[in-house]
């Protein structure tokens, strides 16, 4: 089914919405090869610094409009980088990562039904 146009200001927050979820492919291979590394063993501190500098400049970009998913964004860094059992903030990261893109995937949802462009009818 294809999808109705949008008027502008559905326009600019639906290319929000694409951005964050193209960024937020980065913070989930951050995510899968932090899994990994816990796999084969090795240290998971470079990971946490990595999450760090990747969620800021996603968490900014949904701020203005998209409050609640910047904060679930801001969740995600303040878990990889705390202490604690890995494999528990293994879990807890991918579940977050899972989180946000299912709210950026239901706010693009919403923003087809709040701003869609209603076609006029021709009178027979």
């Amino acid at each position: 089914m294809a999808r109705p146009p949008l008027t502008g200001p559905g326009q600019q927050r639906l290319q929000v919405l694409e951005d964050a979820m193209a960024q937020m492919g980065l913070i989930h291979s951050i995510v899968e090869r932090m899994a990994l590394a816990f796999r084969n063993q090795q240290p998971l501190q470079p990971f946490g610094q990595q999450l760090r500098r990747a969620a800021p400049p996603i968490a900014d970009l949904l701020k203005g409009q998209y409050g609640t998913i910047a904060d679930q964004l801001t969740q995600l860094t303040l878990v990889a980088t705390r202490g604690g059992g890995e494999r528990a903030k293994i879990t807890a990261l991918r579940e977050g990562v899972a989180g946000v893109k299912a709210a950026i995937e239901i706010a693009q949802r919403k923003v087809f039904e709040q701003f869609a462009v209603e076609e006029k009818e021709t009178g027979e």
